[in-house]
């Protein structure tokens, strides 16, 4: 007998039905327990929903937001599992994790929003009962698919609206709210409809006992009156506010200073210019002209949400877990690597340090035979200089390090190394980041200050008509420039000078991989760029465009394009007059930069403090010192806060009588810090 028949032999034997049933067995208990928690979740959202009528708008915290949400993270991990069943499914629920994902980012959620998604979930719950059979019904199949189309396409709709909605600030948000009521009605009604269909589909053909449903799906359903009152429910400033834009008409309310002065302060906010811009320009597009207008920058986030998303997915604690019999150095694609981390054992992370000192031996020896067996030099053998120095371990690790932990996780290093350009080996890779990378940020920082210098002297040459648009880009009021100007300046200029390694790129074959990352970096954040148009309209979008949580990788090249094209415009509004839009987008954009490497910043800040390490010494070792100057104003600005708080605190207690081109022909003019 041939040893293929002894393996057919073999197979035949083996019984699939009994593991097909435990499977599907499994796969039952797993969607009834989540479907349970869901029902739950879904009962106390439906609570403060029909209870709103009698509580007061400032009652209406952030537990009740939270709690509006909470069914929607439900949703997508009951989906998960349906989607297993009927893959058709799938499609919808790429959307669906992406929409939610980006509101559960998000610092400060609006009651509104919230609502629409535990309308939303409601909605989705229905898909929890589809029963197997719809799989082998083509007509049950065909309509499945039809409604999950129309379904994906209302919630990305509904994500657009999310995103332009919170553009705006909440008090501007606020005089505008008749603005979003219909659209916010609209998504409220078609969740409702929507899910009368789902209900109809589900219960003309399922295993499940319809009675049963129903009642199941009654206890827990959302009325859409409700929801609706709930969306229309204001406060007492809310109100007053809407019906004074309804009597004198939004012009007229956003002119007089003192009213809305005085409505904002009792929404706990002040009028400042960047509200008085918001609001001027809301009045001047339609809701509908806006949503076409946001789509470009909706999608750069939406498309940057689900690479986040699968790259969590991908490099999950589960995910790991599944390669540790066989090793967690099966994760890392990359050969040279994957070989270092199984011939040192480790598991899941390592040391900086000693990560570096591994992969440099490894080269080494790898280097060593080639050499002997070929009696030639290894064409990356040059790499080996700056694995081998200490000076150029930190800049090597803070480029895989993305938490500036010290440590390296498997699945950090894998990313790296899957970011490095195909033509490149991982020895390249790493030499360039030893030192390609701080050479091109000096580079850049240089042609930062030059565009900088030649904006400033550029004011006095720009029309008169758009003098009064363009004086908050340059004014005091407004920290733009200023940012920019922090953070390209603090990179150290000097640092291998210091080490005495000032010629560092001596190597022609650096060189050339230095010109080569700059020239694809810069291709490649110009076509990020192009379709949003350069438009950044908050930090998650600064996020989006770079690619990476690890903001100071290739902020300082975003920075450049992003002041090279300002220059253009500035360079036009001195012979055309240009609409106060371009100015104001401009505007934003450097607002969203800084406010996206402030986050970065307090992100490493707060990671270092847990660690009980020295923050300023981290921040002049850190990417070559870039986040120092911000730092040291971040520490004048949080003294000066204390200082305030604590004269209003002294003022308090006396009022109450208690108490008294070429890279290197740029370096040559750099200057020293």
């Amino acid at each position: 007998m041939s040893r293929n028949a002894n393996l057919a032999k073999d197979f035949a034997a083996v019984h699939i039905e009994p593991h097909i049933e435990q499977d599907q067995k499994r796969i039952t208990v797993k969607l009834a327990n989540l479907v349970g928690a869901g029902q739950d979740k879904l009962t106390t959202a439906k609570g403060i929903v029909d209870n709103a009528a009698g509580v007061e708008v400032a009652k209406i915290g952030k537990e009740a937001l939270s709690s509006l949400l909470a069914p929607a993270k439900d949703i997508i991990a009951i989906l998960d599992i349906v989607a297993q069943i009927h893959p058709a499914v799938s499609v919808a629920l790429a959307v669906i994790k992406v929409v939610v994902q980006l509101e559960l980012d998000r610092q400060d959620n609006d009651r509104h929003i919230a609502c629409l998604f535990y309308s939303m979930s409601d909605m989705l719950f229905v898909l929890s009962y589809l029963d197997p059979v719809f799989e082998d019904d083509d007509n049950l199949k065909d309509s499945l698919e039809t409604l999950l189309k129309s379904i994906t396409e209302n919630i990305d709709a509904f994500g657009n609206l999310c995103d332009e909605y919170y553009k705006h600030k909440t008090f501007v948000r606020t005089i505008f709210s008749g603005r979003y009521k219909g659209k916010l009605d609209d998504f409220a009604q078609t969740f409702a409809d929507t899910k009368d269909e789902l209900k109809f589909l589900v219960l003309s053909k399922s295993a499940v006992t319809t009675m049963g449903m129903k009642s199941t799906l009654n206890q827990v359903s959302a009325k859409v009156d409700k929801v609706i009152a709930f969306l229309e429910k204001m406060s007492p400033e809310e109100k007053k506010a809407a019906e004074a834009v309804q009597q004198r008409g939004v012009a007229a309310v956003i002119e007089d200073e003192k009213f809305i002065s005085s409505i904002a302060s009792k929404l706990g906010q002040k009028i400042n210019s960047d509200i008085r811009k918001d609001m001027k320009f809301t009045m001047r597009t339609d809701l509908d002209e806006a949503l076409e207008m946001n789509r470009s920058l909706y999608d750069l986030k939406f498309d940057a949400a689900q690479l986040r998303i699968q790259h969590l997915i991908e490099h999950s604690t589960s995910t790991i877990l599944l390669h540790m019999d066989a090793g967690p150095h099966d994760l890392i694609r990359d050969e040279d690597i994957r070989a270092v981390w199984k011939d040192m054992q480790w598991r899941v992370s390592c040391k900086v340090r000693h990560f570096v000192d591994a992969i440099h031996y490894h080269f080494a020896q790898k280097y060593l035979a080639h050499q002997k067996a070929t009696g030639e030099l290894h064409p990356d053998a040059w790499t080996l200089n700056y694995m081998s120095k200490v000076i150029f371990h930190p800049a090597i690790g803070n480029a895989i390090d993305e938490d500036g932990s010290g440590y390296l996780s498997v699945s950090e290093v894998d990313q790296f190394f899957q970011r490095k350009p195909q033509n490149w080996s991982a020895a390249e890779w790493i030499a360039y980041w030893g030192v390609g990378w701080y050479k091109n940020a000096i580079v850049y920082s240089n042609r930062c200050r030059s565009i900088i210098a030649e904006l400033q002297e550029s004011q006095s040459a720009i029309l008169e008509p758009n003098k009064e648009y363009i004086a908050q880009y340059f004014g005091e009021s407004n920290e733009g420039l200023d940012m920019m100007g922090t953070i390209v300046n603090s990179i150290y200029t000097n640092t291998l000078s210091y080490h005495t390694e000032r010629n560092a790129d001596d190597n022609d074959k650096l060189h050339l991989l230095r010109s080569e990352a700059m020239n694809h970096e810069i291709g490649a954040m110009k076509t990020q760029l192009a379709a949003p148009k350069y438009q950044l309209d908050d930090l998650n979008a600064v996020f989006a465009v770079c690619g990476t949580s690890q903001l100071e990788l290739p902020i300082l090249c975003l920075i450049y394009l992003i002041l090279q094209r300002h220059k253009k415009i500035i360079d036009l509004s001195k012979k055309l007059v240009l609409s106060e839009e371009e100015f104001d987008a401009m505007d934003t954009a450097l607002q969203s930069i800084g406010e996206a490497f402030d986050k970065r910043y307090r992100n490493l800040v707060e990671g270092w403090q847990q660690q009980r390490l020295n923050v300023d010494l981290q921040v002049k070792s850190f990417a070559a010192g870039l986040f120092e100057d911000w730092h040291l104003i971040c520490i004048e600005d949080d003294a000066e806060d204390e200082d305030s708080e604590s004269d209003a605190e002294s003022d308090a207690k006396d009022e109450d009588g208690d108490a008294d081109l070429d890279p290197d022909t740029e370096l040559e003019a750099e200057g020293g810090r």
